[in-house]
């Protein structure tokens, strides 16, 4: 029987990589249950050597919450916050940490923004995206303004008649001049899986040849499709989904074949089984040697990564607090769960302010030895700012 699951797993799959145009035979499959079942203490050295910590200015106008987004650029520290309904785009000097300025502000008025864009910094046009009430993604300059406007599709679930319309679909950016967008499947029956538009047009859409007895209107966070660039490529995979695909202009190919084994959740039975049994994908992000993921499996975070070199894959074990992270042996503070890759080769985490006075309470030793060494750490407390930690990847 299970050779038989087996083969057909495998038919299944062939079908799909040819649905996307990709060809099997370049794909490196990577087996995750044995490494899943064997997790390690790793550590940080592995990875980083030099670590620039940088505290965020703390005023009344910065208050960050623990929910916000951060993305470091060459020159800023970009925060998207939201808290209770109130958002805001913060800039910061990277090497600093001062508050600049906050770009746009939320409202219904022109210009002002509904919600921040998960669209990235612009670098080369030097921008910064969010979406208005009325569908449009604005475009902010470096200085806070408006400076333009750019009209979504009125994109409708294709499944069912007078579906519900997909609010906002665009994730990233293939270019500085193309976006994508995931289509969220809510129907199950939609046929549409990525988006590529510019200013002036759609481009392109690429299929999705699965499908599942959905509900219209129920949001499922393994729809949400996680991207990310490195090497100048985007990449993307969805949080149910089990393979990494590269996109390009006319193509969706698949890169890596993740063997979930019996942790694997069939999408057809999606809003079946009890999701919380099954791996799901939350984040995912790369740089010149590593693959680093964090995976939601029954409502534990875990942290994990696979070495490009031989594909092998480490499973970092889960501590009595609760978190799966790398063990800081370079300044002996918390754990370190890696939030992004910068093009620079550069690991970026947070530091929570709260969570680091509890640590250094439970770790008296340690915490004398990292306040003689880290001159920043006299100036926190449990109102401060969160700290952007940035590590000078080793390869």
């Amino acid at each position: 029987m299970k050779q038989v699951i087996g083969i057909l797993v495998n038919i299944l799959f062939t079908l799909s990589l040819s649905g996307q145009s990709g060809n099997r035979s370049q794909v490196k499959n990577i087996n995750l249950t044995e490494a899943f079942s064997h997790p390690q203490e790793v550590q940080l050295s592995r990875f980083v050597s030099k670590i620039s910590y940088i505290p965020l200015e703390t005023n009344t106008e910065t208050l960050i919450p623990e929910a916000a987004k951060f993305e470091v650029t060459d020159e800023f520290i970009i925060v998207r916050t939201s808290d209770g309904g109130i958002r805001h785009i913060l800039l910061f000097n990277r090497n600093t940490g001062k508050f600049i300025r906050e770009i746009g502000k939320q409202g219904r008025g022109p210009g002002e923004f509904l919600i921040y864009s998960t669209v990235p910094f612009n670098p080369v046009k030097k921008e910064i995206y969010a979406l208005s009430y009325s569908r449009e993604l604005l475009v902010y300059d470096l200085s806070g303004r408006n400076i333009d406007k750019i009209k979504l599709p009125q994109w409708s679930d294709s499944g069912v008649q007078d579906g519900r319309l997909i609010d906002y679909p665009v994730h990233d950016m293939l270019d500085e001049n193309i976006f994508v967008g995931h289509i969220l499947n809510f129907s199950g029956q939609d046929k549409r899986k990525l988006v590529l538009l510019t200013k002036e047009e759609v481009l392109k859409i690429f299929p999705n040849y699965l499908t599942y007895n959905g509900r219209l209107g129920v949001r499922n966070y393994q729809f949400i499709a996680k991207f990310y660039k490195w090497n100048n490529n985007l990449y993307f995979i969805e949080g149910f989904c089990d393979t990494l695909y590269q996109v390009t202009k006319t193509l969706l190919i698949p890169r890596y074949f993740f063997d979930w084994g019996k942790y694997n959740a069939s999408y057809s039975k999606q809003n079946v089984i009890d999701m919380r049994d099954f791996f799901s994908v939350i984040d995912m992000d790369e740089n010149n040697q590593y693959i680093f993921f964090r995976l939601l499996f029954k409502e534990n975070i875990h942290t994990g990564f696979i070495d490009k070199k031989d594909n092998t894959v480490t499973f970092c074990r889960i501590e009595t607090s609760g978190i799966s992270g790398l063990k800081d042996d370079i300044n002996s503070l918390m754990d370190v769960i890696p939030q992004s890759f910068t093009h620079n080769n550069e690991m970026v985490w947070i530091i929570q302010p709260v969570k680091l006075i509890d640590w250094l309470k439970e770790n008296p030793e340690k915490a004398i030895l990292a306040r003689n060494k880290l001159s920043w750490l006299k100036g926190i407390n449990e109102f401060s700012n969160p700290i952007v930690v940035i590590g000078k990847c080793l390869n």
